[in-house]
């Protein structure tokens, strides 16, 4: 509701920029100096008074004490006190109270439209504006990141234009995120999100399919570079022949585009290299996971099977179902009762299955 009430009245003066507090501060204070001079000159002219004996009077006057042992007498000097209480104290305050809502409307939507410096450090800064629903992309990369531990409680901005000069969407607010409208390549808005400060730089491609949004990217990390940042640059590549000169040019670790799982730019963040396993078993060529399903069960405990599955150069073995059809990820250190297994075999093993089943039939 306030927020509501300070827009609407920032959008009414439209036309005149809210100032800024120290621009408010010195002409208030201003002010408050040139009343006090009015009304200490008044005493000492109408009422006699020493300018010590004035000043106290002005002061005791102000800030409506009133302790009786100096007042004014003449008509004159009663006008010029009752000029004081209006002018240096109920106007001042009106006035004070005015520029604040001014102000406070100003900075409400300076945040709401992405214009607004949070001069943050030791963030997560997200830049790019990836394609389709960009909202829901960034909800769920802001959520694997809150669910990483050692990332939850850092700060995440996005550098973006995806929402023009719209706010953010409540669940992304809700996340606790906060963002700069502008271009990836606009030097002045990479200083604006404190790329310089951050604790890690995520890089978004353009695109998911077109080699030609490496382009932006390679620009984009070669102006954090320059910029300078040193925090490690996380970016998506979606040519493999541009690899090698985004690396050149500052990413530290690169991640084939994959909209439907942002967990892979998080993995980078906190287990560099390991984006590359991920992918790896993503894709059509390279190793591959493939399921093994048993003739009849085995019993026994998984380093044994791990033992026989990996010392025979079949595949490394990296889950199990149990007879339930429950799936156990990476069960180490447990006696297991499998009627399958999962393992990560090379593209040439294509005999894998065969393989396993006689190495733990034996």
């Amino acid at each position: 509701m306030l927020t509501t009430l300070l827009l609407r009245l920032r959008r009414r003066r439209r036309f005149r920029a809210a100032p800024t507090p120290e621009a408010t501060f010195l002409r208030l204070a201003l002010y408050l100096v040139l009343i006090v001079i009015a009304h200490v000159s008044a005493m000492v002219v109408f009422e006699g008074l020493p300018v010590f004996d004035a000043v106290w009077l002005t002061a005791t006057t102000m800030v409506t004490v009133g302790y009786g042992d100096l007042y004014a007498k003449t008509v004159p000097g009663r006008l010029a006190t009752m000029g004081l209480l209006y002018a240096g104290g109920i106007f001042v305050l009106a006035k004070a109270v005015n520029d604040w809502i001014e102000i406070k409307a100003e900075q409400v939507e300076r945040k709401a439209r992405g214009a607004w410096r949070w001069n943050m450090a030791e963030h997560i800064l997200i830049i790019g504006n990836p394609g389709g629903k960009a909202a829901a992309f960034f909800e769920r990369l802001v959520r694997t990141i809150r669910e990483t531990p050692e990332l939850a409680e850092r700060p995440v901005q996005l550098l973006t234009a995806a929402f023009g000069e719209a706010a953010l969407p409540r669940g992304l607010t809700d996340l606790g995120v906060v963002h700069w409208t502008g271009a990836p390549h606009d030097e002045g808005a990479l200083a604006a999100a404190g790329a310089g400060g951050a604790h890690a730089v995520l890089v978004l491609a353009r695109s998911v399919q077109d080699p030609s949004s490496d382009a932006e990217t390679f620009d984009t990390v070669d102006r954090l570079a320059r910029l300078p940042c040193r925090a490690p640059i996380v970016a998506e590549c979606v040519d493999d022949a541009n690899r090698s000169r985004l690396k050149r040019a500052g990413a530290r670790s690169l991640v084939r585009p994959m909209p439907s799982y942002p967990g892979m730019l998080v993995r980078a963040l906190v287990a560099p290299g390991s984006e590359a396993i991920i992918e790896d078993l993503f894709t059509v060529h390279g190793d591959e996971c493939c399921r093994v399903d048993l003739g009849r069960p085995w019993s026994g405990a998984w380093t044994d099977l791990a033992a026989r599955l990996i010392g025979g150069a079949v595949g490394t073995p990296i889950a199990y179902e149990d007879l339930q059809g429950a799936v156990h990820i990476n069960p180490v250190g447990r006696s297991v009762e499998a009627k399958a297994i999962f393992l990560v075999v090379r593209e040439e093993t294509r005999d894998a299955p065969a393989q396993a089943m006689r190495l733990l039939a034996g």
